[in-house]
């Protein structure tokens, strides 16, 4: 890819993650975060030109660090087209039918007695979860303007922030609900691009979708898991070692970090 559209606002930044085992100690995400909801955006979408982009892995991350920065967050999987909160954090999956207490009774709790394996797994004490339903009851209502923004304006008088994990923009199925239509009901969008496998032509196919709902970005993540500099691999590694030398590898973090070599791209 040679181009990318980033917003005036937040600069598209680079996240070197695996499968929800993003720590939200990582400076790429203090400064998505830093940039989205520490600036007062109470309802953000996160969303991607087509699938495994890292999209959950980054919504996930930030839930969990904004539940860190005090405030009550709401963590909802609208990825109709291949859910996967639910199987990340542990939760059992359910039918959608509290459609008049806009699911209400449907949020979940994630209990983290469960053994996890590495500090980054632990689902913080507090965090709600709305996971996507087990069958796409609702899907036409849902798909009705008023009715996704009194779903909004509902939980946002309950929590302080909503994230939504959305299905691909570039996914069309009938099963899915498009992700353009929650993202222009939302305060904040992220796109996150894969680098090295979305493609410019799909990426412009997302944006026109994006950009004909009126929506305006407020920055794009690229996920540089394919590509990562010797510098993210020793940064990712040093978490393993977190619990019994936090110092340490704090230390060796920062060094690295301020390493123009060990950063360098290929």
């Amino acid at each position: 890819m040679n181009h990318f559209v980033k917003s005036p606002e937040v600069e598209s930044i680079s996240v070197t993650s695996e499968k929800v085992e993003l720590p939200i100690h990582y400076a790429e995400l203090e400064s998505i975060y830093s940039q989205t909801i520490d600036r007062g955006v109470r309802s953000l979408a996160i969303t991607s030109c087509h699938g495994s982009e890292g999209v959950t892995t980054l919504a996930c991350a930030l839930a969990k660090r904004a539940l860190a920065g005090g405030h009550k967050t709401l963590l909802v999987d609208m990825n109709f087209c291949r859910p996967a909160l639910a199987r990340e954090l542990d939760i059992e999956e359910k039918p959608w039918q509290d459609l008049e207490g806009f699911m209400s009774s449907e949020i979940a709790y994630p209990d983290q007695t469960h053994a996890v394996s590495s500090p980054a797994d632990v689902v913080p004490s507090g965090l709600a979860v709305l996971p996507a339903p087990v069958t796409p009851t609702g899907n036409l209502m849902l798909r009705e303007k008023h009715f996704l923004s009194a779903c909004l304006q509902a939980w946002l008088k309950e929590f302080d922030v909503v994230i939504i994990d959305t299905s691909p923009v570039n996914a069309i199925n009938r099963h899915n609900l498009p992700a353009e239509r929650i993202a222009a009901e939302c305060d904040g969008v992220l796109l996150t691009v894969r680098s090295g496998v979305t493609r410019q032509a799909e990426l412009s196919m997302a944006m026109e979708r994006l950009s004909g709902m009126g929506v305006q970005l407020s920055g794009c993540v690229f996920n540089d898991i394919n590509s990562p500099t010797l510098g993210d691999e020793i940064i990712r590694e040093s978490y393993r070692l977190q619990r019994w030398l936090p110092g340490l590898m704090g230390r060796i973090r920062r060094w690295v970090r301020e390493s123009p070599v060990l950063n360098m791209s290929v």
